[in-house]
């Protein structure tokens, strides 16, 4: 992380790391911070660095081929950009204003376009994948809450209402 100050004014300047090269062709990137006060500008970096790595990981998760982390990485990538991940049908269904601010948030200051990963992210291009039995059976306790009987006790979740527990008892 650096800072650099230019016109009286402090920037937040960090390189494109090499193992995120492959979904940033930025060589650089330049974020003002808004303050002529190095103490402060110092504060601002560290959360503007923490919200720059969280994009970065978010697009290279979503290079994924697994549906689930792809899904996962897109909602946290739009979170990353400072909106709610929606699906395309909702954002359709909603008003004009807020689409409008999500492609205007596509475009960079250099007037180049954001990659294809984080356009999906923001404009609601992932579906929600399917529910797996491995997801979908959640988590397997190997004993009862007293410690003392050996059991297996399923937790099946279907949105958020709770499935049927299995009778291993037989």
């Amino acid at each position: 992380m650096g800072i650099t100050k230019d016109r009286g004014y402090w920037y937040f300047v960090k390189r494109v790391p090499k193992r995120f090269a492959h979904v940033d062709p930025r060589q650089k990137v330049t974020r003002a911070l808004w303050t002529d006060s190095e103490r402060e500008a110092r504060i601002k970096a560290a959360a503007v660095e923490a919200e720059v790595m969280a994009y970065w990981e978010a697009l290279a998760a979503g290079q994924a081929d697994d549906a689930a982390a792809a899904y996962e990485a897109a909602r946290r990538l739009a979170q990353a950009r400072g909106f709610p991940y929606r699906p395309a049908a909702e954002l359709a269904a909603g008003t004009i204003d807020n689409l409008l601010t999500r492609l205007e948030a596509l475009i960079r200051s250099d007037g180049t376009f954001a990659p294809l990963a984080e356009a999906s992210a923001l404009l609601g291009a992932m579906d929600k994948p399917p529910v797996s039995i491995t997801a979908a059976l959640g988590r397997v306790d190997k004993r009862d809450s007293s410690g003392s009987r050996p059991m297996i006790q399923a937790h099946l979740y279907v949105g958020d209402e709770l499935g049927t527990q299995p009778d291993i008892r037989r």
